[in-house]
């Protein structure tokens, strides 16, 4: 993380989620037993580690505090990087919706890489993400090969059989 602040101006900081320790007898021992001692051990395991953020329950301060502390790490990534961008909430439910609107499952795949392609590259028109300059290219590209994809999936699995080496696999265990 200092590495990348140092080269890039990446402000950074390491967020650790421990698993849960509840203790499952009832009634529960709260501030003893081998379950507090491992909890308090693996809180100092993440302090020594440099985690600068221990998250335990997202929703204990309340479902707003919850929104804001995923929109700090949303935003803390998502301007500089295409996949965080793709997994913000906006643009993972616009996905979703080009994917359900989808008649077929082969075009539901078009339809979600289409609209993450339209997504990366009207954010990055807009400023609203970085890309480096050899990165950009690529969206041309993918868009091409997917505008190039054949019209329906039969086509699809037809044209592929073409390519690849059936004695790698059984066509028939895949109704091929």
């Amino acid at each position: 993380m200092a590495d990348a602040h140092a080269k890039h101006g990446l402000k950074s900081v390491l967020r650790i989620t421990p698993n849960d320790t509840r203790e499952m007898k009832r009634p529960p021992r709260m501030r003893s037993g081998p379950l507090y001692e491992a909890m308090l051990q693996t809180f100092e395991g993440c302090a020594a580690a440099g985690a600068e953020l221990l998250s335990i329950e997202a929703l204990a301060d309340g479902r707003d505090a919850a929104l804001l502390y995923r929109k700090w790490m949303v935003n803390s990534d998502a301007h500089r990087d295409p996949q965080a961008y793709i997994l913000t909430p906006e643009s993972v439910i616009a996905i979703a919706q080009s994917i359900v609107s989808a008649p077929t499952a082969y075009d539901a795949g078009k339809a979600a890489a289409l609209t993450a392609l339209r997504l990366l590259r009207d954010a990055h028109q807009d400023g609203a993400l970085k890309l480096h300059p050899r990165e950009v290219p690529y969206l041309a590209r993918l868009q091409r090969t997917l505008e190039s994809l054949p019209a329906t999936e039969n086509e699809f699995i037809g044209e592929m059989m073409g390519q690849v080496d059936t004695t790698k696999f059984v066509a028939q265990d895949y109704d091929l």
